[in-house]
């Protein structure tokens, strides 16, 4: 089984720039990254869950497109944005107090939360598909 632990993907996903051209992530970018890499991490941890390509694909298109008309770099826009990690520590942190089993899980708990998460029709249950195999 594959393993993605959301503070490596994060550090992936984020960047550095020079101070003083930085400006603050916006919140949807905070929140559809966090939402897709703990989607992504509760997929790659459970084996009857998958990750809903389509939707994954058209979250990242809008976006994009969303950044850019806030003039935002297409491409990196993270290299234009104040670091976005405490924000995402803070939904991370949100996210374990909400699913406590999280903190030392097995599959089935991983399992559960991401079941949890598709049935409550979270932002990061958007991301997530039942019954792969």
């Amino acid at each position: 089984m594959k393993h993605l632990t959301l503070s490596v993907a994060l550090s992936l996903m984020t960047g550095s720039a020079l101070a003083e051209d930085l400006r603050p992530a916006p919140d949807y970018y905070v929140d559809t990254l966090f939402a897709l890499t703990m989607a992504e991490a509760l997929a790659t941890s459970c084996s009857t869950m998958g990750m809903d390509l389509l939707a994954a694909g058209a979250a990242t298109n809008e976006l994009q497109e969303k950044l850019e008309s806030d003039g935002f770099d297409r491409d990196q826009p993270f290299a234009q944005m104040i670091d976005p990690a405490p924000a995402l520590r803070t939904l991370q942190e949100t996210f374990l107090e909400k699913h406590p089993n999280l903190a030392s899980p097995d599959e089935a708990q991983v399992c559960a939360v991401a079941l949890a998460e598709l049935e409550e029709g979270s932002l990061v249950g958007r991301y997530l598909n039942a019954g792969v195999e």
